[in-house]
C-alpha cells in the first residue's frame, strides 16, 4: 500500500492498495503525485496506523504496541516450550525411531529406552507448564526455562528384593 501525504502539513492526501511485488513508481498510482510537495510510503500492512511517520519510504507506526497480558505471555510460552520439546525431543529420538519402537521392531530394553526419553519431556513440560501457571507477572513467565533431555534417558535397572536365605 503507498501512502501520500503533504510534507508542510503531514496530511494525507491518497492511499493506493498496490499488489505485494508490485514495484511499479507512486506516480503509477497517483497521477497528481508531485516529489517537490509530497512524501510518499510503503505500507506492508493493508491499513494506515491512526500515528505514522515515513522513513525512508516506509510507514512507520508512532503508537506503542499494546503491552503484552499476562494470558497472552503464558500462551506465548507455552508453545515456545511445546516447540522447543520437538525439536530437541526429535534431535536424540527421531519420530521414525518413536514408530519403530511402536511396531516392536527394537529390543524391549530399546523401546523402553525410547519411551522413558518421552516420558522425561513430557514431564518437564508438565513441570513448566505448571511454573507458568503459577507466574505472576510476564516476567516471571519469560524467566521459566527448559531442561530437557541432552541424550537417551537410560532405563533405571529393577530394584533388587534382598532376601535373606538360610
Amino acid at each position: 500500500m503507498y501512502v501520500f501525504i503533504d510534507k508542510k502539513s503531514k496530511a494525507l492526501l491518497h492511499v493506493a492498495n498496490v499488489s505485494p511485488g508490485d514495484e511499479r513508481e507512486p506516480v503509477a498510482f497517483f497521477d497528481k503525485y508531485d516529489p517537490k510537495t509530497m512524501e510518499v510510503g510503503r505500507a506492508e500492512d493493508q491499513f494506515v496506523p491512526a500515528k505514522f511517520a515515513i522513513r525512508k519510504g516506509v510507514v512507520v507506526d508512532l503508537d506503542a504496541p499494546p503491552a503484552e497480558t499476562l494470558a497472552h505471555a503464558r500462551a506465548r510460552k507455552l508453545g515456545e516450550i511445546k516447540q522447543q520439546a520437538l525439536a530437541e525431543r526429535a534431535a536424540i529420538a527421531p519420530d521414525y525411531q518413536l514408530l519403530n519402537a511402536g511396531l516392536g521392531l527394537y529390543e524391549a530394553d530399546r523401546a523402553q529406552q525410547l519411551r522413558d526419553t518421552v516420558n522425561a519431556f513430557r514431564a518437564e513440560a508438565d513441570r513448566l507448564e505448571v511454573l507458568i501457571g503459577k507466574a505472576k507477572t510476564v516476567a516471571d513467565v519469560d524467566a521459566v526455562r527448559a531442561k530437557f533431555p541432552t541424550a537417551l534417558v537410560t532405563p533405571k535397572p529393577a530394584a533388587k528384593s534382598r532376601s535373606k536365605s538360610g
